[in-house]
């Protein structure tokens, strides 16, 4: 299969998976990227989040890559989806939320780029008013409100 035809599937649009699809068209990858992540903003940096809440700066968080960049760089990027299958032999990942929900979505390579996630905290008193989590933009919203 000729090298623009094949499609690299990338799953996490956070800070690794960012950089990576960056990094293939940097490094001369012709064919297809596609970027999925379940958040449902451009990606941005997390760690800023925390820093703009205690210092009273505006929420507004600090993009990855600015918007123009996806396409600019040919780079599908689904957001709102979750990878639900992987069928190895079949070469595809479903997503919730997405039209590949049923048919799947077809790759050649697969990268999981998914990160972590927080660790539900389980101590007396975890779910008394006033203790929160933070790892999403939607998360700093919620705190920033109160």
């Amino acid at each position: 299969m000729p090298a623009e035809q094949e499609r690299i599937v990338i799953v996490g649009d956070g800070h690794a998976g960012v950089q990576l699809a960056d990094s293939l068209r940097t490094e001369g990858w012709v064919g297809a990227i596609t970027l999925v992540g379940e958040d449902p903003d451009h990606p941005y940096q997390k760690p800023p989040l925390s820093k703009e809440l205690s210092g009273g700066g505006r929420l507004e968080p600090l993009p990855l890559r600015g918007p123009e960049f996806f396409a600019e760089q040919r780079i599908d990027h689904l957001r709102r989806c979750r990878v639900t299958e992987i069928d190895r032999a079949a070469r595809t990942v479903r997503l919730d939320g997405d039209e590949h929900r049923s048919t799947g979505l077809r790759y050649d390579r697969l990268i999981l780029a998914t990160g972590a996630e927080n660790r539900a905290l389980e101590v007396p008193g975890c779910r008394i008013d006033g203790v929160v989590q933070l790892r999403t933009l939607a998360d700093a919203a919620a705190i920033h409100a109160r």
